[in-house]
């Protein structure tokens, strides 16, 4: 259950806190194929396929991680990495069993229109890995692979995964599981601060969305050190493609609106592809 608190919403109650194994296996799930989920859908995506610009998005906000843990509630599924890895196990795999059948119900849809599937968890915090890299490898990038799998086989979509915090020591295995598209790279966290070397190293198997910090230049800076980012970014992510430009999140309350004029003029000049020797 989530409350509203300001600009976003908060979990305040998790339906699976204190449960044991066994009340994980037996708690009834909703109905992931549910027809009333599905009606209509088709034909507004083929709406919006044919009368607009655009490509059509879909996925989840929340994938296996961000799920789980707030139905257990976060604190609790922390400890539990540690103290009862088989329990979380239990926990991802009724969460992917559900994703699992609803995407493939919701692909049978819409999966011909969709080029682009968003997933989205959040992997590091600013100092690194918000877990053990062994427990993430261990419980959460096989069922990643299935998932995906899942959505490559009903799409001709490109996956973006939605990770904030340090990502650099993740970037590998999101490869190995065929995340096409990180975002969105936060340049202060952990490994992230050097986008030439990402490039050099990634840059041939992922695509790069943003990298642009919005707790730091984005409220804090000047229009020209915001001209000055959004140049570097393009000119370290963006030769030979595969560089979405943004602003590293959702621009917060605090950002001064010269501050996003000038991100956006200065992407409309120098990050429009073929690129010139304008950065």
């Amino acid at each position: 259950m989530r409350k509203r608190c300001g600009y976003y919403c908060d979990n305040v109650r998790a339906p699976l806190a204190r449960k044991s194994k066994e009340e994980i296996f037996l708690f009834p799930f909703p109905d992931p194929a549910e027809q009333s989920r599905f009606r209509g859908l088709r034909e507004r995506a083929r709406r919006l396929h044919e009368a607009t610009p655009y490509a059509l998005m879909a996925g989840q906000a929340a994938s296996l991680f961000y799920f789980s843990a707030e139905l257990r509630g976060f604190e609790e599924y922390m400890a539990d990495l540690v103290r009862e890895p088989q329990l979380i196990s239990l926990l991802v795999d009724r969460v992917l069993e559900w994703m699992m059948e609803f995407t493939s119900h919701y692909l049978d849809e819409i999966g011909d229109y969709v080029e682009g599937w968003w997933m989205g968890d959040d992997w590091g915090m600013q100092s690194g890995p918000i877990m053990s890299p062994q427990t993430f490898r261990t419980i959460f990038k096989p069922r990643y692979r299935r998932l995906i799998d899942l959505v490559k086989s009903k799409t001709h979509a490109k996956v973006c995964l939605h990770t904030c915090g340090a990502t650099y020591w993740i970037l590998q295995d999101l490869v190995d599981v065929g995340v096409d598209v990180v975002h969105p790279l936060q340049p202060t966290a952990l490994g992230n601060e050097d986008p030439v070397r990402i490039k050099q190293e990634f840059g041939d198997r992922l695509c790069f969305y943003s990298n642009v910090a919005n707790t730091t230049i984005l409220p804090h800076g000047k229009p020209l050190d915001i001209v000055a980012e959004v140049r570097r970014k393009i000119a370290a992510l963006a030769p030979g493609g595969g560089y979405v430009f943004s602003a590293g999140h959702n621009i917060q309350a605090d950002v001064p609106p010269a501050n996003i004029v000038a991100l956006f003029d200065t992407a409309y000049e120098v990050g429009t592809y073929p690129l010139a020797d304008r950065t």
